[in-house]
């Protein structure tokens, strides 16, 4: 083989491999999830979940022990301390 030859084979090998090393391109990832705001954003859509279906669960649990022990219902009881208090004292 001549030297001319071995020249232009290596010179192909080292184009190839610079195509598909650089044609592919870096792998980035979006913005949001390099800052995290992907993940922070469905950890707030999972905690607004669980507080929009178990805050009823939880007053009702609170009014069956407030219940047992003769108190009233905790909003009859948040009700009667508005009609006591003027609006105007409401803030003092």
């Amino acid at each position: 083989m001549s030297a001319v030859l071995l020249i232009v084979i290596g010179v192909a090998l080292v184009v190839m491999v610079l195509v598909l090393t650089v044609g592919r391109g870096p792998r980035r990832r979006p913005a949001r999830s390099l800052s995290g705001m992907a993940e922070r954003e469905a950890a707030m859509l999972a905690q607004a979940d669980v507080e929009g279906h178990d805050i009823e669960e939880m007053i009702e649990a609170r009014n069956a022990l407030r219940a047992r022990i003769g108190k009233p219902p905790l909003g009859d009881e948040l009700a009667e301390e508005a009609r006591r208090t003027p609006p105007d004292r409401a803030e003092d």
